[in-house]
């Protein structure tokens, strides 16, 4: 594992720029575009990232800000013996913020159980997937707009601001979830507006300080008959479905707790993709209010999938 400037040899002109920058607390602008090869003008080693990310050395500190790049290749030139030639962070305790905007990284990112202050990855291009469970955020964790074709994992996650996950697109592996955020905590939201996302997601016994928003997202199921799974899910704010929401396979808020709901007609799942037993909100502020809108909300249920011909609870929760 290298932790001296000098444990690198030459820097590639990218890694150059990175040091520099980091040294000044300014983003280290490498190009202006995600890039689509590994040229030396953009590539940086994953593990020079980490050693910068870590804390760097003498030789090469990084200002209060942390790394910040944008527009780089993330050369995979990890341990063989790590789960990811990647770069990999499981329990590091990181010294600023970590920002990868507008970046190319083939090799899956491991953050398992590390600390951090804000994680962004915008606009960035994942082709293995983030593995983050019980990572510990002091402000944000942000994958807006970014490409990401394996799953991003928060499990048992705790997250000092929101998880942003706008205009994104997440496409998982066959057979695999494409988010995984059980047991997740955010003192805000969890926002997936306008995201493009091929496989379930999971949500299931998260505590949010802020809202759920599926605004204009469209959630497919993919292998599973679950688009959005947030069982026992407990949110101070409000779940947000509308804007053109689609999702493609069941919505299940059984014992889940909204502070309200917003939401239109248009965007409710199909009939039998709605699972509400034990679901309850504080008001709906948003779509349809008459009784019989509502009505035919409630209708989307199908009890005997589980066996049962009637879930009371949902109906008693809206006449409430």
């Amino acid at each position: 594992m290298k932790k001296q400037l000098s444990d690198f040899g030459s820097l590639s002109p990218a890694e150059e720029t990175l040091r520099d920058a980091v040294q000044r607390g300014v983003f280290a602008r490498v190009s202006d575009n995600v890039p689509d090869s590994p040229a030396p003008k953009v590539k940086i080693r994953a593990s020079f990232i980490r050693y910068l990310a870590l804390g760097g050395c003498d030789a090469c500190r990084p200002a209060a800000p942390g790394v910040q790049v944008f527009g780089a290749w993330i050369d995979g030139d990890g341990d063989p013996d790590w789960p990811t030639r990647g770069l990999y962070l499981d329990g590091a305790e990181l010294c600023g913020d970590l920002y990868l905007f507008h970046c190319h990284v083939p090799n899956a990112i491991h953050a398992y159980g590390a600390r951090a202050k804000t994680l962004g990855l915008d606009r960035s291009y994942l082709m293995n997937g983030l593995e983050a469970d019980r990572l510990q955020a002091e402000g944000n964790v942000f994958l807006r707009q970014s490409s990401i074709a394996a799953t991003v994992r928060l499990v048992d996650a705790f997250i000092g601001g929101s998880f942003e996950c706008d205009g994104a697109t997440l496409r998982a592996e066959v057979g695999e979830n494409a988010l995984v955020a059980d047991r997740l905590q955010a003192a805000g939201g969890v926002f997936l507006r306008q995201a493009e996302i091929n496989g379930t997601v999971r949500l299931s016994g998260s505590r949010l300080g802020g809202s759920l928003s599926c605004a204009g997202a469209k959630i497919r199921a993919a292998d599973s008959d679950y688009a959005l799974l947030a069982q026992n899910l407990k949110a101070n704010g409000a779940l947000f479905l509308r804007d053109g929401a689609v999702l493609d396979g069941t919505l299940d808020l059984r014992g889940a707790e909204f502070g309200a709901i917003v939401d239109d007609h248009t965007c409710w799942p199909q009939p039998g993709n709605l699972l509400l037993d034990r679901f309850r909100y504080g008001a709906i502020l948003g779509g349809p209010v008459d009784a019989e809108s509502r009505l035919k909300w409630l209708a989307l249920q199908d009890p005997s999938l589980f066996g049962e011909d009637f879930w009371p609870q949902p109906y008693e929760q809206l006449a409430k």
